[in-house]
């Protein structure tokens, strides 16, 4: 995979000020002092974006409305003329500066920082990034072993960005296909879930298998957590994990009543289970419009099994890759026991 990056523009979101600071040019690659070195940073973040676990294959909402949307079009209009194109992405990436600082002083989230717009190709196909980089300050030792402390200096080439769009540039932006990848981490408990992707992006998220496979085991999670008593609970929890580990695909209607109905009391085994399974596709349904009720599940995104006290004084996690031979855990009337077998050689290590 090869991306090079033809053009750039930064604007400082200034959220602590009354507006953004903007850029009336694009950045003049050629004139850096290093110019490969400062575009191998950006392609760095581009990569390392894509890559991450949080990162989420999505679809603009609202097409015919949708602010961003119409952003990009712009830009990708002028395409074919150079000097439209750069005065394109200096007005549109102005008008997404000051609707993601307007977004944001609307937030309890002071994290500050600035606004990059690129454009650039992967294997020769166009897309262009929005990448919001937090301020840092780093400190430069100087030839005489002096140091200086830099402020506002954006993110190494290590730290992942937590918020960040990859949009392909297509001719037509079409429901139900693929149109970006968007990343939304939350950097703190003070920080609005998913203003970025929700707020300001307005897309939907596409379920594909990894999610998928997430989301069933949080919502089913949730619902039965509180339907069933705690050591049927446990049982269900370990079934489903034991089901999503076979390299097979799961149907909602097929394979939920095998993990649950013989859990059920005696005088319930024979009800229908359409309300707990209208439950569940109404809860997905939510986060992922469309058809969900099938996927292949992705072991590597299946959850490992945490039990913590109430003060989170204790914490007791158990891998999902491990042989449940090795152990055996049960809650009864809140109190938990947990045996390790001497198979496991478990021993204290602090």
């Amino acid at each position: 995979m090869t991306i090079e990056i033809s053009k750039m523009i930064v604007h400082k979101l200034n959220i602590t000020g009354k507006l953004p600071i903007l850029s009336d040019s694009c950045i003049d690659i050629e004139s850096l002092k290093d110019p490969q070195e400062a575009l191998n940073f950006f392609v760095t973040h581009i990569e390392q974006s894509k890559n991450q676990g949080f990162v989420k294959k999505c679809q603009f909402w609202d097409l015919e409305h949708n602010f961003v949307k119409k952003r990009i079009v712009n830009i990708i209009d002028n395409m074919e003329n150079p000097e439209q194109l750069e005065a394109s992405l200096i007005v549109e990436s102005k008008k997404m500066a000051i609707k993601f600082a307007e977004l944001m002083r609307k937030t309890a989230s002071k994290s500050d920082g600035s606004l990059f717009v690129l454009l650039y190709s992967v294997d020769g196909e166009n897309n262009i990034a929005i990448m919001k980089m937090d301020p840092d300050t780093g400190i430069e030792v100087r030839d005489d072993l002096s140091i200086e402390v830099r402020k506002d200096m954006l993110p190494s080439k290590r730290e992942k960005l937590h918020k960040a769009a990859l949009i392909k540039c297509l001719d037509q932006y079409n429901s139900d296909n693929f149109h970006l990848f968007a990343l939304d981490r939350q950097k703190s408990s003070e920080e609005p879930a998913k203003y970025f992707i929700e707020s300001f992006l307005n897309v939907k998220v596409l379920p594909d298998d990894k999610n998928l496979t997430a989301e069933y085991q949080k919502t089913m999670t949730a619902i039965f957590q509180e339907v069933l008593p705690e050591d049927i609970f446990m049982e269900f929890s370990q079934r489903l994990k034991r089901r999503f580990k076979e390299e097979r695909y799961f149907t909602l209607e097929d394979d939920f009543p095998l993990l649950i109905r013989d859990l059920l009391p005696q005088d319930q085994q024979d009800f229908d289970l359409d309300y707990y399974t209208n439950i569940i596709q109404y809860d997905l349904n939510k986060k992922h419009p469309g058809e969900v009720s099938g996927f292949m599940p992705v072991s590597e995104k299946i959850y490992n099994d945490v039990y913590r006290t109430r003060d989170r004084g204790i914490e007791i996690i158990i891998d999902k890759n491990i042989d449940e031979d090795l152990y055996d855990i049960s809650i009864v009337d809140g109190t938990l026991t947990l045996v390790v077998h001497s198979e496991s050689g478990v021993r204290k290590i602090k």
